[in-house]
């Protein structure tokens, strides 16, 4: 029986874990894989929030905004999207199983917070088989390995 070989990408913000983990996933095209990675939003080339960007279908979902809509909770300046974050973690379970490869991009300050997506990552450390790659900002990486008890196969920093 196989069991959870853990990859994390790891750096300081703005660092560039999420192109990392954008490249892992064009150089692991041929093989099945899920997850979501975190895209930045940009108006009038300012930043305006972040899209999640489901895998693989490419599907986006707002995430998080610096304007509220109706959004109440925050994490820093952001205002965090709780159906994106729902409806992100529904379908990442509902096919991680079979997948060679799971993606999560930006594992942190929620997740530690039992937030975000917590619950998700709970879920695949305790019941996924294959590749879990990750990004953690590296202010946030031991006290998320100790959480989940996890002993990363591999570190990458950027």
């Amino acid at each position: 029986m196989s069991k959870l070989r853990v990859e994390i990408v790891t750096g300081a913000k703005n660092s560039g874990k999420t192109s990392n983990i954008i490249a892992r996933i064009a150089s692991n095209i041929r093989k099945i894989y899920g997850g979501f990675y975190s895209d930045k939003v940009f108006v009038s080339d300012e930043l305006v929030g972040y899209d999640l960007v489901l895998l693989p279908s490419l599907e986006r979902f707002p995430f998080l905004r610096l304007k509220p809509f109706e959004w109440e909770e925050k994490i820093g300046p952001f205002y965090i999207n709780k159906i994106a974050i729902a409806t992100v973690s529904k379908h990442v379970l509902s096919y991680y199983e079979h997948m060679n490869i799971i993606f999560l991009d930006e594992i942190g300050r929620l997740e530690l917070q039992d937030k975000g997506f917590s619950a998700l990552l709970t879920t695949l450390v305790s019941n996924y088989k294959g590749t879990l790659i990750m990004a953690v900002r590296e202010d946030f990486l031991s006290a998320v390995c100790d959480k989940w008890d996890i002993t990363p196969n591999k570190k990458c920093l950027v």
